[in-house]
């Protein structure tokens, strides 16, 4: 209750999702992380073919593509 009362005060709004169905309902999988995943992997499917495939990616390459 102290959490309830907490986001209450702070006008915060808790979300709450049956048990096992997570997966299924996550609405930022779905609206925000999508195009964050199709970009990146566009940006990583080029990376691997300008370099064909012979490179690690490090941290740099990472941030770079991501």
């Amino acid at each position: 209750m102290r959490f309830l009362t907490w986001c209450e005060q702070h006008k915060v709004l808790p979300d709450v999702y049956p048990p096992h169905l997570t997966h299924r309902l996550q609405p930022l999988d779905v609206s925000l992380f999508s195009l964050l995943a199709n970009y990146y992997s566009q940006e990583l499917n080029d990376w691997i073919y300008s370099t064909q495939g012979l490179y690690k990616i490090s941290k740099r390459e990472f941030f770079g593509l991501f």
